[in-house]
């Protein structure tokens, strides 16, 4: 990516660049734009879903593995070249009102499809299909992965 320097970019902006899930959501929490800068692949990438969650801007390649999930209207798609994110970044400080349309966007489309709530109404709905009954199931939360710990038929 490119520095500050080259764009005459503010002080306060900071490329982090490939790093851990835990120093990564301690990063996301004080940034102001968020992207997912892939340039191959075909699986969407879990941070995607964070991302669409945050309230935050999210700039991503426009590719396959984020086009499965994002479109214009949620997310600033750019092209995977290696200037691309931080021109879509400069380019959206011009139109605040876009900006904030796309990250509401980003939200209901999180809570719509992708929420905790969706996700445990298609388990449920899944082990209906196979004859469970009404199934209640709990989560235990170690670190920042949710783990099925146990399934009550009923």
């Amino acid at each position: 990516m490119i520095g500050r320097k080259n764009w005459e970019l503010p002080k306060p902006v900071f490329f982090a660049g490939a790093r851990s899930t835990t120093n990564g959501n301690k990063t996301d929490g004080k940034a102001s734009v968020l992207a997912s800068p892939r340039t191959e692949g075909n699986n969407t990438p879990l941070k995607v879903y964070e991302l669409l969650a945050s309230g935050k801007p999210m700039f991503a390649n426009n590719i396959y593995l984020h086009t499965q999930v994002l479109k214009g209207d949620v997310a600033f798609l750019v092209d995977p070249a290696s200037q691309s994110i931080d021109k879509g970044i400069l380019d959206s400080i011009s139109n605040i009102d876009v900006v904030k349309q796309r990250v509401i966007n980003a939200r209901k489309l999180f809570e719509a499809k992708y929420s905790r709530k969706v996700y445990e109404s298609k388990i449920c709905n899944l082990l209906d299909r196979f004859g469970c009954g009404n199934s209640r199931y709990q989560y235990t939360n170690k670190r920042t992965s949710r783990r099925l710990r146990q399934i009550t038929v009923a």
